[in-house]
């Protein structure tokens, strides 16, 4: 009850001297509007005035707190008064627009996100100014609330701080493999998982990334091109493919890498895949592209297999001029012409349980099979149907660490032993025996 919660309060005020209050405006708003028509707040104490939302969009609940906060004629420029708010985010984009929101409307906030998607807002609190920053001290909790232990570590001898921008990331194995590579040379920091929904939204979110300290990024599906309009600086890598996938935050703008092109080309070498000559892909993306210059520049003959001819435009001059471009359409009706060596799928179709042979046979002379998708702990519809065939396969798990190794080291500056990482890593991905 608000009106006994209220009592119990100001007994509590006038018995014990506290340094800090925490209200839940919700349930002690009677309280609240006692204290705002009080000349003078009890002056040692600080008043924490919280809301908890777990529903998105976070900024429309905010708006709504600080509504209810001005009803109540909340002085939200007063020293001792500190706005806390908590919510799950719509996405990375929704949890910048609150923070930025409630720091610029109070003088004192803390905003704290409860999501993957807003994990920056806590590890990066000191910048953002939030006057306190919440932990636990165990891992054993269903929220996405970091370990006192995990904070501490992004605030000690200029942690390494980087993420991944995307869609939809829950899948990501990413952190796991930047975790391995961080604790190889005993450096502290912390990857994060970056969604955004909207492409509108890319450039908001890129500018905050390099105002907070976050060192470099990884970019994936579905935003490999459209981020190509806001680099300063493409190395050659990216020019040829018309896509990346690393940026490096420099004082002097953002630099753009493709290290799709050069981790590609180490999982090739690291399995003497090399040694082949010709290769299909199915996907015209980024990803696609990137993959296509990493065999030319082994001498194979690729040909890009795409649902529609108008990705063809994509393709640079110098790498177009060097691969063989069908639709779907005219590989059906040539498909027995196309033999090749390793077929390769880089399209999204394998992550909701999809088979791309559905749509792009393989080919009758195909010896490998690669599917840049992955499942964390499971195996692509691909990757057993190439088994069943008697088929060597990979799934994208090695080459993502490859690629995931060249970004670190051009954020670090430091060499990785990529053999003992990566058995590292694969333990990670093996099930438990029941």
């Amino acid at each position: 009850n608000p009106f006994e919660r209220k009592k119990l309060l100001e007994h509590l005020l006038e018995a014990f001297e506290f340094k800090y209050l925490d209200l839940e405006v919700q349930n002690d708003y009677p309280l609240i509007v006692e204290l705002q028509k009080k000349q003078d707040l009890h002056p040692n104490v600080h008043f924490i005035l919280s809301t908890h939302t777990f529903s998105p969009p976070m900024y429309e609940h905010a708006l709504k707190l600080l509504n209810k906060l001005k009803e109540f004629n909340v002085p939200l420029n007063h020293p001792q008064i500190i706005i806390k708010f908590v919510g799950r985010p719509d996405d990375t984009f929704d949890a910048i627009k609150t923070v930025k929101f409630l720091h610029h409307n109070c003088v004192n906030a803390i905003v704290l996100g409860i999501h993957h998607t807003a994990d920056v807002l806590r590890y990066c609190g000191e910048t953002l100014r939030q006057y306190v920053i919440f932990s636990r001290l165990d891992s054993d909790s269903v929220l996405s609330i970091p370990t006192l232990n995990a904070l501490l570590t992004t605030t000690e001898d200029s942690p390494i701080l980087t993420g991944l921008l995307g869609q939809s990331l829950g899948h990501s194995l990413s952190p796991i493999i930047h975790r391995i590579l961080r604790e190889s040379l005993d450096l502290n920091g912390r990857y994060f998982l970056f969604e955004v929904k909207n492409a509108t939204n890319l450039g908001d979110v890129i500018a905050f990334l390099k105002t907070i300290g976050i060192r470099g990024i990884n970019v994936t599906f579905p935003y490999k091109d459209a981020i190509l309009k806001f680099i300063a600086e493409f190395t050659p890598e990216v020019l040829l493919t018309n896509a990346t996938n690393t940026f490096l935050f420099s004082d002097s703008g953002i630099v753009a890498y493709n290290t799709d092109v050069t981790g590609f080309t180490k999982f090739l070498e690291a399995n003497q895949l090399d040694v082949y000559s010709s290769a299909l892909i199915f996907g015209a993306g980024g990803a696609g592209r990137s993959i296509a210059l990493s065999l030319v520049r082994k001498d194979f003959s690729v040909i890009i297999v795409n649902r529609s001819s108008h990705r063809i435009k994509d393709f640079p001059p110098a790498l177009r001029d060097k691969i063989f471009f069908t639709t779907l359409r005219d590989y059906e009706r040539k498909m027995s012409k196309f033999d090749v060596d390793i077929y390769i799928n880089a399209t999204s179709l394998g992550l909701k349980d999809e088979n791309p042979t559905k749509l792009v046979p393989i080919p009758r002379a195909t010896e490998i099979i690669l599917d840049l998708t992955y499942l964390p702990l499971a195996e692509t519809k691909l990757i057993q149907l190439a088994k069943r065939n008697g088929l060597k396969a990979w799934d994208g798990k090695e080459f993502l660490f490859h690629q995931a190794v060249d970004a670190f080291e051009i954020w670090t500056g430091k060499k990785i032993n990529r053999s003992a990482c990566f058995n590292k890593f694969m333990r990670t991905q093996k099930k438990e025996e029941p």
